[in-house]
């Protein structure tokens, strides 16, 4: 009965996004035990096994997941992922070390339990994740909040008259703030590879801006309806044509901010650290464009299909 509860316990911690320990119900019984309770002793060596299981599936959990699940995950999910994480583990290490758990490991190491140590590598382990989601998530607060600034923005879409002097100017005015907020979240990139002491790695950058382009992705399928699209293609070409160039203008602009401060990235490291001149972020460069480059070729290409200037 005492272990289906804990389990129900567990499953019910694990919906809520959080890491449930159970502990031993003698653990707190008042009777007076032996020195060397075998009972107890066996409970907790059981216990030790379930909290391995339970906080080893955890760490284990990577914020690339859903990328390599097919999924178009956005950076809102890996900030997410990172501050659930933090909060978990700062959970866990309270659990890990409550009187309970001090009374486990005390009673593991008075009767010479095998699995003591055990116990330290599970705490050593929680320690290091905490560590490192503190940083990821210290490290990505600047560029939560250039994010959140860029998901306000609009498309500079064309509104009212067309070719009107205050549609162009609003149009205009839209495009230089999406650019500028392009700019900061690629220089936000750029300082956290720079900064984090656990992420400075092209793996782990790759997964960040593969989001970032899922996000545009996301933003220009909103902006270009595909139904809309195939409307206007009979109704309104025109029209259809300067929205697609817009679109395939905003994501050439990301593709150059991001080019823009790779080089940078490349000059500080060739600058700094010389000793590392092979560790260039060009990989960034091969993997992150796996959608976003099929996403502008195909724009681009229904530009050119539904163009109706002549090519010179």
């Amino acid at each position: 009965m005492e272990r289906l509860k804990n389990r129900a316990l567990v499953v019910k911690a694990q919906k809520e996004g959080w890491t449930f320990l159970p502990l031993p119900k003698r653990l707190h019984d008042d009777q007076e035990r032996t020195p060397c309770d075998v009972k107890l002793l066996h409970a907790c060596e059981g216990l030790i096994v379930e909290w391995a299981g339970l906080v080893s599936d955890f760490l284990r959990q990577n914020p690339a997941r859903p990328l390599a699940e097919g999924l178009e995950p956005r950076p809102s999910e890996e900030f997410d992922f990172w501050s659930n994480r933090l909060r978990n583990l700062e959970l866990i290490l309270q659990q890990m070390t409550s009187g309970g758990a001090r009374r486990v490991a005390s009673l593991l190491g008075s009767a010479e339990g095998a699995y003591r140590s055990a116990l330290k590598d599970m705490h050593a382990d929680a320690q290091k994740g905490l560590a490192e989601a503190q940083d990821a998530d210290d490290n990505l607060r600047p560029l939560r909040c250039e994010v959140e600034r860029l998901e306000l923005l609009e498309y500079p879409q064309v509104k009212g008259e067309r070719g009107s002097r205050d549609v162009r100017c609003h149009s205009s005015a839209c495009d230089r703030q999406l650019r500028d907020n392009m700019a900061a979240v690629m220089q936000t990139v750029r300082r956290l590879w720079i900064g984090s002491r656990f992420h400075c790695k092209p793996c782990w950058i790759v997964v960040l801006l593969q989001e970032i382009c899922n996000l545009f992705i996301h933003r220009s399928r909103e902006f270009l309806n595909g139904q809309e699209v195939m409307r206007g293609l009979v109704s309104d070409p025109a029209r259809v044509l300067d929205d697609v160039r817009v679109v395939t203008l905003t994501l050439q602009t990301l593709k150059d901010k991001y080019i823009h401060h790779r080089m940078l990235l490349e000059q500080q490291v060739s600058a700094h650290f010389s000793q590392f001149r092979d560790l260039r972020p060009r990989d960034t460069s091969q993997l992150r464009g796996t959608r976003g480059h099929a996403h502008s070729g195909q724009r681009k290409t229904l530009t050119r299909s539904v163009d109706p200037t002549p090519p010179r």
